[in-house]
């Protein structure tokens, strides 16, 4: 498997805060080794102008339960999955500013989840890595 290719899809497709919902990660062929697909989480600010922001994702964004992990996908396995929930009363950080103290999210919300595919179980092996996004 030189190239990988994946689609990452939500279920339901428009989730909503305080409810979960199921990543799904689908190859476009079965794995020919060991997969292992950690996950970068971000949101995305718009005002309203056209600008976007990207911005990082701290503490109390998710719940305990929902916080999106690694997916595993064993060697002739094509799709995998994990459970994801956001916080009905999330909070961040305003985007321009990491130090400033968590604010409440204003739903909906745009979370970009980016898969990071790892050959075999070492996620920590820059050389296997490779990103897909999925906004929503």
């Amino acid at each position: 498997m030189n190239e990988i290719f994946l689609a990452l899809k939500t279920d339901p497709l428009h989730p909503s805060a305080g409810e979960s919902f199921k990543v799904i990660v689908t190859l476009d062929e079965p794995a020919d080794k060991p997969l292992m697909i950690p996950f970068e989480k971000h949101r995305i600010y718009a005002d309203g102008t056209g600008k976007h922001e990207i911005c990082v994702i701290v503490g109390d964004y998710f719940t305990e339960d929902g916080y999106p992990r690694p997916i595993k996908i064993e060697k002739g396995e094509r799709t995998g999955t994990t459970v994801v929930k956001v916080a009905k009363a999330a909070k961040n950080p305003p985007c321009s500013d990491v130090t400033a103290p968590p604010e409440p999210i204003v739903f909906p919300d745009w979370l970009m989840l980016t898969a990071l595919v790892t050959v075999g179980e070492r996620p920590g092996d820059p050389a296997g890595h490779r990103a897909y996004s999925r906004y929503h």
